[in-house]
């Protein structure tokens, strides 16, 4: 503070410092709601201003009588502040707080408590735990459960029939909306029942429902606050099974798969599948099955299957089932929709033709069999052989062929399944016409003792091995019959069939003679001739022959011909006179003696000089041989090969059989290929078969060599030999060795499943480990049952279905030489009834109905009929499969004997025991045994569903009571009336009696829990049951 006089004087006070302090607590202004709900979020907010500034607002809270909570409240801006927390889902308890501000000088404002009103809105949660479909056939009950944040007080079920507009009342259907309460496991309403499981029951209720109806049903769960959560379902009710059927299958018989189409009709729902079911048997009389085949789920009134014919051959029936969205199943038909046949084994065809040849007009009658279908038609046709085969087919089982020739006729049948046979062809040779005999004998006399050739001229329209036999007889007039015969042989020279006899001594008599000439097919040609018998005179030597040039170390032929004056051929002794001029200048001379009109053979040798050989029979009959060479040295050697047979000369050969000996002779030649050479080396032998059994080396003395051969390889095989010391001296010789050892036969069956061999897989046919020397250009399967062939199979490997049975399998191997082998064996099919690759022999369930063959055995079900399966043999309410999985008898009602049906303990297993004694446990809890539950019609599990306890002091005292009543008023009756005579005392009895019978009436029994009720009640009150039915 400073001041001034007047005068200017200015003084000051120096400076004073003063604190300001605030004492102005905050202001707060709460604009929290007033009204919580469950399981939300709930923010408190405030305003809080101050004037000098707010430090902090701090909020306290808590529950009913709960622990407090503080925190410090979010400031958003300005003078606004808040707080978030979430209100506890499962409680009403209500919510308390204050706000608190401090500014910054510490002074301190609140609210002070305020409440908050927690209130439920959260809905209970509830859902069906069924499933409903779109349709349904059948529908007992529905249940679920329900849950809640606090309390559930009631579940609810509202049934609404669409179609007819109608709602359930749980007794009945009316017009309008009604919600009719559904069971539940705890009682409601309750306290803070936050869980139910739920359930109604529509059969116990005596719901029915309407085919072709909708149905809305919509269950609620309400809680203590008035909240409710619904789950619904819709369907349209359907029970009435669908219905179907196979289509005519035409043509009747089949050899290949074929299309089956099946029609379905569904008038509520839906198709969802299709089955088709087949039979079979193999004779049309005894069936087998039924089999299912398949199933399509395509959807529509039309369903295609391609049928394969699983079980092979043979008769098939086909029936169709139906099922719906609903899941109604179509019962199988009492009698089969349609049938077929499937054949795919072709006819077999034979022929009547036994001759190879005929002399008449052939008949040829064609035999068809098929032993499933039945033949159809036979087809043939024919042409001369080496004429072009005609196109044209004709129908018929007769052939008939007319004209001379070599025909070839071809025929196959075909049988009513449309299988066709392999074509077959057979040569029908037809010759009517004789041979054309001529005699060409041209002797008409004979020298008594002589011999006589006689000769024939023989031809034929077809020239086919004919037998022509001489017929003759010596005597002195015309024979009646011919007692001596000699077959002519055909002379390939003459080209006539020629036969020498001889005459008789006597010369009066005569040569009468026959020649027969017979073809192939019977028809014979006849010439006849007669030769006269003479005196016997020396015959005249006519001529000789002999070559005109020679070779040394060569064989000269020399023919002497002798005939008789009637210029017959005679044998006749003749001496031949041979000279030779040698080298060294002397003349060799030889005689030969020559029987007759014949031929001798005349060997030159080697020194032989080339000038002539002198031949003479006499001074003028004689020949001149001239000789060319002379013996020169070894150039060369010739090898030849050769087979003894019968202790005869060596055969010469130039094809030998595989492993066959024979001989290889080795001669020395020179240039000129004279033989006979004195030669002498060491022989080297080889050959290009390297099995051959050949020594390697051999001797050779005098020019020739001999040694045994043997050769294993086929085909063409040299055989080489050299002199050891000059190489180029040598020789060879190309053999053919053929193949003579039939082919060694292996073969192997496969296709076995489990160690047999079924129906329903292919059975493999294996011979490609047969060998053979060559090869195997051939092989023959031939599958036979009851003699009888099945199948023809023609590849090394080979697969076929087979049905069952024991067939014999022929093997016939061919190698490319034409040597053959073959062996037999059998096989047995097994059957396999349910296809599923396991023979009925070791199959524990052949039908596949899931019940094994022993079980049904025992009990006398077919262990080859499924159907059995689905069916209720003793009507304890399961099928014979479902005794079979329960371990039940299917022939008796209570297995264990407890007094309970075995269906009724599997509805309620595994608490219950169809096996087991258990009706006097009690399963549930509630106080009545098992057997007990059964007999009242309750559920053994649920212990709120059990028999009513009937009160039998309560009868008691009510017959008491009655019993006084009725005392009492005859007591009274008795004092009113005067006496009365015995019938009318009889009379009142009876009166007496009737009205006792009349009170007695007044109760009834309850059918379902026993109870006892007045008469007039149409609801018993123990059970709910309806007592009558409403009009």
């Amino acid at each position: 503070i400073s001041a001034n006089d007047t005068s200017d004087n200015w003084n000051e006070t120096g400076v004073i410092t003063l604190g300001v302090l605030d004492n102005d607590a905050p202001s707060i202004v709460d604009n929290s709601p007033g009204l919580a709900t469950t399981g939300d979020a709930y923010t408190f907010n405030a305003s809080v201003v101050d004037n000098i500034g707010v430090r902090n607002v701090t909020l306290t809270y808590w529950f009913g009588a709960g622990a407090k909570v503080t925190v410090d409240m979010v400031h958003r801006g300005g003078g606004y502040y808040e707080y978030t927390i979430v209100i506890p889902a499962n409680s009403l308890d209500t919510l308390h707080y204050n706000i608190s501000a401090n500014d910054t000088s510490d002074n301190r404002a609140w609210t002070g408590q305020k409440d908050v009103t927690v209130v439920d809105n959260d809905a209970p949660s509830l859902i069906i735990n069924i499933t409903i479909s779109q349709y349904m056939n059948k529908l007992d009950n529905i249940s679920g459960n329900a849950t809640d944040n606090y309390n559930i007080t009631a579940v609810k079920i509202r049934v609404y029939n669409e179609t007819g507009a109608k709602y359930w009342n749980g007794s009945g259907w009316q017009s309008a909306e009604v919600w009719v309460d559904a069971s539940t496991n705890v009682t409601l309403p309750g306290n803070e029942v936050r869980a139910v499981d739920w359930w109604y029951d529509f059969a116990k209720a005596g719901i029915t429902w309407t085919n072709g109806h909708t149905y809305n049903i919509t269950v609620m769960a309400i809680d203590s606050a008035g909240n409710n959560g619904t789950d619904m379902c819709e369907f349209t009710f359907d029970n009435q099974a669908p219905d179907s059927s196979v289509g005519v299958i035409t043509p009747y018989w089949r050899n290949s798969k074929i299309t089956i189409n099946i029609s379905a009709t569904e008038t509520i729902s839906s198709i969802t599948k299709v089955q088709l079911w087949y039979y079979n048997s193999t004779d049309n009389s005894t069936w087998s099955g039924p089999w299912l085949f398949g199933e399509n789920t395509t959807g529509g009134a039309s369903y295609g299957f391609t049928f394969t014919f699983p079980n092979g051959t043979g008769y098939y029936r086909f029936y169709s089932i139906a099922y719906d969205k609903a899941g109604n199943v179509e019962s199988a038909p009492v009698t089969n929709d349609t049938m077929c046949c499937y054949d795919t084994i072709a006819p077999v065809t034979t022929n009547s033709s036994v001759a190879e040849w005929y002399n008449k007009s052939a008949t040829i009658t064609l035999t068809a069999m098929d032993d499933l279908s039945g033949v159809r038609a036979t087809y043939y046709k024919m042409w001369r052989s080496g004429n072009t085969e005609p196109s044209t087919w004709t129908e018929g089982t007769i052939v008939e062929v007319k004209d001379d020739g070599i025909w070839n006729v071809a025929y196959y049948s075909v049988d009513k399944a449309n299988n066709s046979e392999e074509k077959h062809t057979i040569v029908v040779r037809v010759d009517m016409t004789p041979p054309t005999v001529t005699d060409r004998t041209g002797v008409n006399k004979v020298p008594a003792n002589g011999t006589v050739v006689i000769k024939a001229e023989v031809s034929d329209n077809l020239a086919q091995d004919m037998s022509v036999i001489l017929y003759y007889e010596i005597s002195h007039s015309s024979p009646s019959q011919y007692t001596s015969h000699v077959t002519m042989t055909y002379n390939s020279s003459s080209g006539y069939f020629e036969a020498t006899i001889r005459a008789g001594t006597d010369a009066t008599m005569y040569i009468y003679y026959k020649i027969c000439a017979t073809d192939s097919a019977g028809n014979m040609g006849v010439a006849s001739g007669q030769i006269d018998i003479t005196s016997a005179k020396e015959p005249k030597l006519m001529g000789i022959r002999a070559l005109p040039r020679a070779t040394v170390n060569t064989t000269v032929p020399i023919t002497i011909e002798l005939y008789d004056e009637f210029y017959n051929m005679m044998e006749y002794p003749v001496l031949v006179q041979l000279s030779v001029l040698m080298g060294n200048g002397t003349l060799e001379k030889e005689s030969v003696t020559i029987t007759g009109s014949g031929t001798v053979n005349y060997r030159l040798g080697i020194y032989a000089i080339p000038n002539s050989i002198y031949i003479s029979v006499s001074p003028q009959l004689y020949r001149i041989v001239t000789i060319e060479g002379v013996a020169d040295k070894v150039v060369a050697f010739d090898v030849i090969a050769g087979i003894i047979t019968n202790n005869t000369q060596p055969t010469i050969i130039t094809e030998v059989n595989e492993s066959q000996e024979f001989i290889v002779e080795v001669l020395a030649i020179d240039r000129y290929g004279n033989i006979n050479l004195s030669y002498a080396c060491t022989l080297l032998i080889n050959t290009t078969d390297e099995k051959a059994d050949i020594n390697s080396t051999i001797l050779m003395t005098d020019g020739i060599a001999m040694f045994n051969a043997t050769l294993y390889s086929l085909g063409e095989q040299w055989i080489n030999v050299s002199d050891s010391a000059h190489p180029e001296i040598n020789g060879s010789i190309l053999l053919i060795v053929h193949d003579i050892t039939p082919p060694t036969i292996n073969y192997t069956i496969r296709g076995y499943v489990h160690g047999y061999l079924i129906n329903t897989s292919p059975v493999v046919f294996d011979a490609t480990n047969s060998t053979d020397n060559g090869r195997i250009t051939s092989y023959l399967w031939r599958i036979l049952r009851n003699n009888v062939v099945v199948v023809e199979l023609h590849d090394a490997v080979n697969s076929t279905t087979l049905g069952a049975g024991t067939y014999s399998v022929m093997l016939n191997l061919t190698d490319e030489e034409g040597n053959k082998n073959s062996t037999t064996f059998n096989i047995t099919v097994m059957l396999d009834t349910d296809g599923d690759k396991l023979a009925n022999i070791i199959d524990d369930d052949d039908d596949n109905d899931g019940m094994n063959d022993t079980w049904e055995e025992e009990y006398n079900l077919d262990p080859l009929d499924s159907s059995d399966a689905a069916v209720d043999s003793d009507n304890d309410g399961l099928t014979n499969y479902q005794e079979f999985l329960n371990n039940t008898y299917p022939n008796d009602v209570d297995s264990d004997d407890d007094g309970m049906p075995d269906g009724w303990e599997v509805k309620y297993k595994p608490n219950l025991d169809p096996t087991e004694n258990d009706a006097s446990l009690d399963a549930d809890g509630d106080g009545f045994t098992n057997l007990e539950e059964y007999t009242a019609g309750t559920n053994p599990l649920d212990p709120s569903d059990h028999p009513t306890k009937f009160n039998y002091y309560l009868l008691i005292a009510l017959i008491i009571v009655i019993a006084v009543i009725v005392a009492v008023l005859l007591l009274v009756k008795r004092k009113k009336k005067p006496p009365v005579l015995v019938e009318e005392a009889e009379e009142e009895v009876e009166g007496l009696e009737e009205a006792e019978e009349a009170e007695e009436g007044e109760f009834i029994e309850c059918p379902t829990c026993g109870a006892i009720v007045p008469a007039d009640v149409t609801v018993c009150p123990e059970c709910g049951e309806r007592l009558v039915e409403e009009e």
